[in-house]
């Protein structure tokens, strides 16, 4: 069974504006999971990785088969028009689909880091996984 980092990336992928930018088609595909871009690879890219996640409880204490959990989506580039039109193709690709889980965008925030010289746009999603 794949994770939802996997879902991701492949929702990200299939989506014909991300992919094409992120290069799903041309066997340099450049969507990574975890909290670690990988150094000396070309831009744009996106980074996906799971911040938190919590086991949902009901009113009278006993655990349920759902998480909430946050994963974050950060989207690279060279320029900050570039990363933020990046960033619109991801929400558009992701907020508020529900296949193959509900996703809804919590917040987005804007950095730089200037020993890259690059921008990058984290996207925060709320995930509801279980049944």
């Amino acid at each position: 069974m794949p994770t939802v980092v996997e879902d991701i990336r492949s929702t990200l992928f299939g989506d014909p504006t991300v992919g094409g930018k992120v290069g799903a088609t041309s066997g340099t595909a450049r969507i990574y999971p975890g909290g670690v871009m990988p150094q000396g690879k070309p831009y744009p890219a996106i980074q996906v990785e799971e911040i938190s996640g919590v086991k949902s409880h009901n009113l009278v204490g006993g655990a349920t088969t759902f998480t909430k959990a946050t994963y974050q989506v950060t989207c690279w580039e060279t320029t900050y028009g570039k990363a933020k039109a990046l960033a619109n193709n991801v929400k558009a690709a992701l907020d508020g689909i529900s296949n193959p889980f509900p996703m809804l965008l919590d917040s987005e925030h804007d950095l730089y880091d200037s020993q890259a010289r690059v921008h990058h746009i984290a996207l925060d999603f709320s995930v509801m996984t279980g049944s």
